[in-house]
Parts: C-alpha cells; structure tokens; sequence
C-alpha cells in the first residue's frame, strides 16, 4: 500500500477567475437562501423526503460554492465533495445498526459503532485521498510518521468495535 496521496484534482483551476468567483456566489449564495428557508420554517409542514431532498440540495450548492472557492486558492478540489462522502459514510453506518437491530435485535448504537469501526479499519488499510492526503492527516504523518499514524487509525477501529460490543451489553 502507498502513502502517497494522489496527484491533485485541477480541473477547475484553468478556468477563469471571475466564473469561479461568480459559481462560488451562486453556490454559497444558493446555500444562505436555502438555510434561512429553513430558518422561517418554511420547510416546516414539508415530509421528512421532502426535507431530505432540500437538505441534498443544500449540499450539493455547498459543494459547488466550495469547490470554486478551493480553486481559487488553488486547492485540491476534490475535497469540496467531502460533505457527500461524509453523509454516505454515516448512512452506511446507520444502515448496519437499522439491520443488526432487524436481524439480531441488537441495539442500533451497537451497530452504528460497529459500522464506524468497520468504516474507520477500512480506510486504516485502504487509504483513500479523501482520508489520507487531507490536511488533519498529513499533520499528523508529518507530526508522528505514515507508521504510527495508521497504527493511531487501527487503534480508533478497535475503540470503535469495543464501544459496539460495550453498547450491545447495556
């Protein structure tokens, strides 16, 4: 396995300035006027899908609003889609606490640590750049080493699957 991050995302760094300023106003603009929607309760009487789609959107703006801003500071703007990664990793591990609770009649916070710790071994030995080559991490490989850093991140997944079989005895 390698630890060193891939090359960075650049795609957007060639366009011009102005339509990367003028999609960050759009984007973050579009994510102000959906939060103070929500802040009037104007999605107050709406379905929870309803809510949910309108909260995807928010997302999805953010993350096109973010991206533009990270290109103009020439980042690597892949990591303006984090939030989405963020949002599926939670619901995988939601998932497998809905369906351990289904199965097994385990608590769901048992599964949902199980699923954290499972997420959290998986990126210890896989090593995504989304994990791997963010700035929280490269801290820390610069601070204690690629070693011990993964070392750290196996030691979080064991941490994790304790508190899964703590919760599952309560």
């Amino acid at each position: 396995m390698t630890s060193t991050p891939p090359t960075r995302s650049s795609e957007f760094i060639h366009a011009t300035r102005w339509l990367l300023i003028v999609q960050a106003l759009l984007g973050l603009g579009t994510v102000g006027w959906m939060a103070h929607a929500v802040d009037v309760r104007m999605t107050g009487t709406w379905t929870t899908w309803q809510q949910g789609a309108w909260f995807l959107g928010m997302l999805a703006a953010l993350s096109v609003g973010g991206r533009a801003v990270i290109a103009l500071r020439r980042g690597d703007t892949r990591f303006a889609w984090l939030p989405f990664m963020a949002l599926a990793l939670a619901g995988a591990a939601m998932g497998l606490g809905v369906l351990l609770r289904f199965l097994f009649g385990l608590r769901f916070w048992s599964g949902f640590f199980g699923g954290l710790a499972l997420i959290q071994a998986w990126t210890t030995w896989r090593q995504p750049w989304w994990f791997w080559a963010g700035w929280r991490a490269q801290w820390l490989r610069g601070l204690i080493g690629d070693r011990a850093t993964r070392v750290l991140s196996a030691a979080a997944a064991v941490f994790l699957a304790i508190a899964a079989i703590k919760v599952a005895k309560l």
